[in-house]
């Protein structure tokens, strides 16, 4: 399944050409899974009582098109692949027209306060199983 998050380019997402600065990109795709996490009910709260922590261990991105202020955007999220420990994203970000922006594959890693990798709560793997 496909999450949708949908926000406006801000004069702050620019540079000084009005063209969004291809590092804002991470943080449209980092709120888009943040609003996915919370869609499905999980609080980062209680990733921090269960001694559990979700970083992001690599990014691969492709830059396609540049998004402008004030233009529309749409970051659509889904788990390409995920592990115990591990949850692959594929995100695209576009105008929800077919102008794409910005395509990448997000691996986040599910880690205890010591940053090692660890085993995701059995609730929340369970969530990505159905919903995937």
């Amino acid at each position: 399944m496909t999450f949708t998050y949908l926000t406006r380019v801000y004069y702050e997402d620019t540079d000084c050409g009005g063209v969004v600065y291809h590092a804002n990109y991470l943080k449209f795709m980092e709120r888009a899974r943040s609003e996915w996490l919370l869609d499905m009910g999980w609080d980062m709260n209680l990733s921090s009582e269960l001694d559990r922590l979700f970083v992001v261990k690599s990014v691969q991105m492709d830059l396609i098109k540049p998004a402008r202020l004030y233009d529309d955007i749409q970051v659509d999220t889904k788990v390409a692949r995920n592990g115990r420990s591990f949850i692959d994203f594929e995100q695209i970000v576009s105008n929800g027209a077919g102008v794409i922006y910005c395509k990448a594959i997000v691996r986040a890693v599910c880690v205890n306060h010591a940053f090692r990798p660890c085993a995701m709560p059995k609730v929340l793997l369970k969530e990505i199983k159905h919903d995937g």
